[in-house]
């Protein structure tokens, strides 16, 4: 069956194709496979989870690549990175997605303290 897919991010689709053509498969493979394990339940349950996961599989990168700026993430995959929270708010917006996730990498927040007998933890993104 042959199938159009449209509006999809070029960088997914780049490393998507690089994947494949690693393990010697075409690109309909590649997508039937991502198709499969979504469908078995074991994929990610909420955009949110995927945008989570991405940010975690790649925050080392982009810590180094990207330090002080906003990095993006919708759909499960990074969009971009602006140098302030107005130019991450545009990348989230022509996204097409309705939510992002942003950080600001390298920003490292205070740990612990003490408030009110209580204590306080902060934690960086």
């Amino acid at each position: 069956m042959d199938v159009l897919v449209r509006n999809m991010d070029p960088e997914l689709y780049r490393q998507l194709k690089a994947r494949a053509a690693a393990k010697g498969e075409k690109i309909s493979e590649a997508i039937a496979e991502a198709a499969e394990y979504i469908l078995s339940g074991r994929g990610v349950a909420t955009e949110m989870d995927a945008n989570n996961s991405a940010y975690a599989a790649s925050k080392r990168r982009l810590a180094k690549e990207h330090p002080g700026e906003y990095v993006v993430f919708c759909g499960g995959a990074f969009r971009g990175a602006a140098g302030s929270l107005e130019g991450a708010a545009d990348i989230v917006r022509t996204s097409g997605r309705p939510k992002g996730l942003v950080a600001k990498m390298g920003e490292d927040l205070p740990r612990g303290g003490d408030w009110l007998w209580s204590s306080l933890e902060l934690f960086a993104a």
